[in-house]
């Protein structure tokens, strides 16, 4: 009986540690805008943009950091901050996802920003 109890303690661990969110993995971590382009380019450059497993998102440095939700639909990242103001880019991973592409869409389509992103963890 006791061994039966200590191999369902493991099997519970070992399906829970295997049930862990991963369908945003590539983003969860910090990240920080190493290169922009397009509107106010430079005051973005080293915003640092965090993301983790539950879908939180904080965009900022200091105390001007905003937090929101986010979800990754596709190459199509969309961070929605309170007040239900929307972030959304074009999110593309490059070098083994160590380095992340966001294209700020505006509601035509065209790109207003690019920023270039690497993972500082």
């Amino acid at each position: 009986m006791k061994k039966m109890c200590v191999f369902l303690s493991i099997l519970v661990v070992a399906n829970f540690i295997y049930c862990k969110k991963t369908s945003n993995e590539p983003i969860v971590g910090k990240w920080e805008v190493v290169e922009a382009t397009g509107i106010a380019a430079d005051s973005n450059k080293g915003v640092i943009y965090e993301f983790d497993s539950d879908s939180n998102a904080k965009v900022g440095s200091g105390i001007l950091t905003s937090k929101g939700k986010y979800a990754v639909q596709g190459n199509i990242l969309t961070i929605t901050y309170p007040n239900n103001v929307e972030f959304k880019a074009e999110i593309k991973f490059e070098d083994n996802n160590k380095r992340m592409i966001l294209k700020n869409l505006k509601t035509s389509g065209s790109y207003t920003q690019v920023f270039t992103l690497t993972k500082k963890e």
